[in-house]
Parts: C-alpha cells; structure tokens; sequence
C-alpha cells in the first residue's frame, strides 16, 4: 500500500500534466494569433499577356504534339504520345512517336493497337485531365 509520500507525489503529478497540456496549448494559440498570412489574388502582379523571362524558358525547344482540337487529355510514355479527342461516336485518338511524328490520327480504341502494334497504354502516364463529355447535338 502506498504511503502518504507517494499519494501526494503521485496527485501532484496527476494536476501537473493537465496544466502543462494547458499551458502548451494557451502558448500554442497565442504564437498562432500573432501570425498573419498575406493574401494576394492571381489577377495581381504579372499579367497573362506579360511575355515570360528568357530565364524561365527551356534551353531546349519542346515537342509539340497535337492538332490543336479539343481535347480530352493526353497519355504520355516513353515511345509515344496518345491525344484524347472528342468524336461524334466516342473518344478518338491520334498517336505520336517521341519525336512529334503523326502514327495515327483520329482512330476509335478498337483500332487504335492495329495501327500501332507495339503500343502499350499501361506503362504510361495522364498529362493532363482525362475525362468523358458528352457532345452538344450539332
């Protein structure tokens, strides 16, 4: 059985942690309160019609890929990039080798690994949304 030594030790510990968890708390919020992000819209600062700082822009010209239609997304890999577009009976798409090179354009799914038998789609990546829409009636 304890004794009353160890009864007090042990009731003073017991009030002490609550207050320390207290103490760290109330200091805690008071630190937070003295902090004040700056907020800033995007429209402020550099315009989008601003040209971008030579520093900012790849040493290497980029690829460019695609025909400038609408597009759902694009699947990017190693060998090939697949652009998604819009079709009047579904996604359609056109294939492209590394360098920017038209293999396919505009086939459904169906045709798509006949066209390019080496193709495979599961070791590449979304560069871009992909989503399903629905076409508006011409």
């Amino acid at each position: 059985m304890p004794n009353a030594a160890e009864n007090s030790h042990l009731r003073a510990r017991a009030v002490a942690r609550p207050l320390i968890a207290v103490a760290l708390a109330a200091g805690f919020i008071l630190v937070a309160r003295q902090i004040e992000p700056s907020g800033s819209l995007a429209s402020e600062g550099a315009s989008l019609s601003d040209p971008v700082p030579q520093s900012l822009l790849p040493s290497t010209p980029q690829k460019t890929f695609g025909s400038g239609r609408p597009t759902l997304g694009t699947l990017t890999g190693g060998d090939y990039t697949i652009e998604i577009n819009p079709g009047p009976d579904g996604p359609l798409y056109s294939v492209y080798d590394k360098d920017g090179t038209l293999l396919a354009d505009q086939l459904p799914a169906e045709d798509l690994y006949r066209a390019v038998p080496d193709l495979d789609v599961t070791t590449m990546f979304s560069g871009g949304p992909l989503m399903m829409v629905e076409l508006p009636e011409p």
